[in-house]
């Protein structure tokens, strides 16, 4: 008699744990006295069910079985590709990220920056009233621009799931599967490993992006009315520069850490 652990065994015949446990409470399994799997016996079992390594030496089913068992292998690929598709639509590239994060500040600054000339002509010769209404329309002129930052079009990841046609083989039909629970298995690896990120993390991070730059634009009209009054020519310049540029410090160059938001994770499957 041959001793065999659980997980020797699962890798023998290629299954999950899950499986293993069906086979459990269906009586295909023979333990020996020390809980382990008697491999001989056990193998004899499966042989006579059809089932593990001897799956395919089993005998062939009826017609209306054997469209069955293919109906249902194509049904679990579907939803496996389906499952994957959907996981590959939800998850981006962190140097994606990365790349449309720099873009996005940069667009900002520029923006702000453009704004110190209509800033300087809005205020000029104007009373402090006066000033403040003129700055106000020039910040929500530049705020209109920022609401189009891009901040969507990442690219997902690559290779897509295709969908198996419906009258696929039984071969067609385990491939497919395989080969989907394989692409779940490296979009886990990929968040693993911090490659891949959660696409809602990042477009929640482009919302609070927009947020802090609004908040610096709209406090600048009131910082500069005061200031602007009575001041004209390099001394004007200087105050509106000095502004937006302590707006811009407050804009942070890097990229937040999206790795501690949590991400999908790849559903059971065998």
């Amino acid at each position: 008699m041959i001793e065999e652990s659980s997980g020797a065994f699962c890798r023998r015949h290629g299954i999950s744990r899950q499986t293993l446990s069906r086979w459990r409470h269906a009586g295909h399994l023979r333990v020996t006295g020390t809980g382990a799997i008697d491999a001989a016996a056990t193998d004899a079992a499966l042989r006579d069910a059809g089932l593990g390594n001897f799956r395919e030496q089993s005998t062939p089913p009826d017609g209306a079985l054997a469209a069955a068992e293919r109906a249902r292998e194509v049904a679990i690929a579907r939803l496996r590709q389906a499952q994957l598709r959907r996981r590959q639509r939800r998850l981006l590239s962190v140097e994606d990220c990365r790349t449309c994060w720099c873009a996005a500040v940069e667009h900002t600054k520029a923006a702000l920056r453009a704004m110190v000339p209509a800033l300087l002509a809005a205020a000029e010769g104007k009373a402090q009233a006066a000033a403040s209404a003129a700055l106000r329309d020039v910040v929500h002129g530049t705020l209109e621009a920022l609401a189009g930052t891009e901040f969507e079009g990442v690219a997902r990841p690559e290779n897509e799931a295709p969908s198996l046609r419906a009258g696929a083989s039984l071969r067609e039909a385990r491939t497919a599967r395989v080969a989907a629970i394989a692409g779940l298995r490296a979009l886990d690896l990929g968040i693993a490993e911090g490659r891949l990120v959660s696409a809602t993390a990042f477009e929640r991070l482009g919302g609070i992006h927009f947020a802090n730059a609004r908040n610096l634009v709209l406090a600048l009209p009131y910082r500069l009315a005061p200031r602007l009054v009575g001041a004209s020519g390099a001394e004007a310049v200087a105050i509106v520069q000095e502004a937006v540029e302590g707006a811009l410090t407050d804009l942070p160059d890097d990229m937040p850490d999206l790795l501690d938001e949590p991400a999908e994770t790849a559903e059971a499957a065998e």
